[in-house]
């Protein structure tokens, strides 16, 4: 209860580093127990803060993904893979842009503090290794393998940064970073695309390959620069 207190004064004011703005004297008040309470717990106030730092970037305050069960509900491989990522996509960046978490880590992120540093480093490594099983189910259920010379853990790696870049920029220009993208403005499909899922799409074909086709990204993009007949300096 006291730790919750002191994040949601963090979260309140991420600003400050690190964290001499948050005084245990405020933080028990919030609670309403007195300071000699929290004094009972931590021996001083520096040794509340430094479990708070653990408490602030522990991989449990972030839910896991939702993924898993959309998958589950799109039957495991049954839908479409463009529907599954649509769909993930909305429902993981909307997820993302709302989580109070990201303006204090970003905050956090800029300070460059080398006692905070190590636990950022922890909470992405562990959240990335969540999404890497994460892309290894769906790729299996699919037919899917890794193209090299990505790894399940690079692909989480980018796929995470480009979110958390996207929320910050739609949390400060939503028009930038637009949701309603039509996948066939042409056609009859009414379904709706955001930014993140036609990026995400866009990258699938290279982030994959069909399992045993053994073609890595470099035979990708020959395959691609040639594909009108040219050579390698664009000539016919």
């Amino acid at each position: 209860m006291l730790l919750d207190a002191g994040r949601q004064l963090v979260d309140e004011q991420p600003v400050g580093w690190p964290l001499e703005h948050v005084r245990v004297t405020d933080v028990a008040k919030r609670v309403g127990v007195s300071v000699g309470m929290l004094y009972h717990y931590w021996g001083t106030q520096e040794d509340y803060r430094a479990d708070l730092l653990d408490e602030l970037f522990s991989p449990q305050r972030y839910p896991p993904t939702t993924v898993p069960d959309l998958f589950d509900t799109l039957g495991q491989g049954a839908a479409p893979i463009d529907e599954l990522v649509r769909l993930g996509t909305e429902v993981e960046f909307r997820a993302l842009r709302d989580n109070p978490e990201l303006r204090l880590l970003m905050a956090t992120w800029a300070a460059d503090d080398p006692v905070a540093n190590p636990k950022i480093a922890g909470q992405y490594e562990a959240v990335a290794a969540r999404w890497a099983s994460v892309y290894e189910m769906v790729f299996d259920a699919y037919g899917l393998e890794i193209r090299p010379p990505f790894t399940f853990q690079t692909m989480a790696a980018l796929v995470t940064a480009l979110g958390e870049g996207l929320a910050v920029r739609s949390s400060l220009d939503p028009t930038s970073v637009p949701d309603d993208l039509l996948q066939d403005p042409d056609g009859d499909d009414p379904r709706r695309w955001g930014l993140l899922g036609c990026a995400f799409l866009a990258l699938l074909p290279a982030f994959s390959r069909p399992k045993g086709s053994g073609e890595d990204l470099w035979a990708l993009v020959e395959r691609v620069q040639f594909s009108d007949g040219g050579d390698a300096h664009g000539q016919g």
